[in-house]
């Protein structure tokens, strides 16, 4: 029968978002995440889920689970704790020394409960800490940090392919590069231009 208290959505591994707005408020959203990761792993035994498996992985870590066999860096957090920022955050945001549109971008990433440690820490997991979520510039970002990293004309050539300006393209890579720098994320090597995610080789 037919369990009329739940969602009619309830446990579907298409439809449940870990970080969406109407999957976070509603009350089954635990146990159909639970459900929807079992059954994830049933279907991994017949098809490739990987793209599907990045998604619960983001959950997993940021609710303290264990990804590829470590502890994650980040435990969960209410959605009112993110829109907080602490003290060194805000420090960050308001620092007059720093480019205004990098230190928008760090706003926003702060208000969604990220910070430097987390987006370097779930990079070195091999998870892409933006998948599925705004702005897609970012989550072009760390696609490649996760596959090699990238030159800024690399990324400005896949800002482009999406549809951007070349003018908006080559300014929106300036402040990725600048605001992921001022975070600790990534290093960009003077001699090659190659910016990766630090402490990778």
């Amino acid at each position: 029968m037919t369990d009329l208290t739940k969602p009619g959505c309830f446990g579907s591994v298409l439809s449940y978002l870990p970080a969406d707005d109407t999957c976070m408020a509603c009350k089954s959203n635990d146990a159909c995440g639970a459900q929807a990761y079992d059954s994830l792993m049933n279907m991994r035994k017949t098809m490739d889920v990987s793209e599907l498996k990045k998604k619960f992985d983001i959950h997993r870590i940021k609710s303290g689970l264990l990804v590829n066999g470590e502890k994650a860096p980040v435990q969960k957090q209410s959605r009112r704790s993110r829109l907080k920022l602490s003290e060194e955050q805000l420090k960050i945001v308001r620092d007059g020394s720093l480019p205004v549109k990098p230190r928008e971008m760090i706003s926003s990433i702060f208000g969604r409960g990220f910070d430097g440690d987390y987006l370097l820490k779930s990079l070195k997991a091999g998870v892409n800490p933006y998948l599925g979520q705004t702005p897609v510039i970012l989550e072009k970002a760390f696609d490649m940090l996760l596959n090699g990293g990238f030159s800024k004309k690399q990324l400005h050539t896949t800002y482009m392919e999406m549809g951007m300006a070349k003018r908006t393209a080559h300014s929106q890579v300036s402040i990725v590069v600048a605001a992921l720098k001022i975070l600790g994320v990534v290093n960009e090597n003077i001699g090659t231009g190659r910016v990766k995610f630090e402490g990778e080789q």
